[in-house]
């Protein structure tokens, strides 16, 4: 159980560094749009 809740951790922390990488690319995209 212990060993199955860390790795949804790493997971779920896995996913929001891809989030955070994404919507840093989207503002990235809208400044050079202007």
């Amino acid at each position: 159980m212990e060993i199955e809740c860390i790795r949804d951790v790493e997971i779920w922390s896995a996913i929001e560094n891809f989030e955070l990488m994404l919507s840093q690319l989207i503002k990235r995209i809208k400044k050079e749009k202007n």
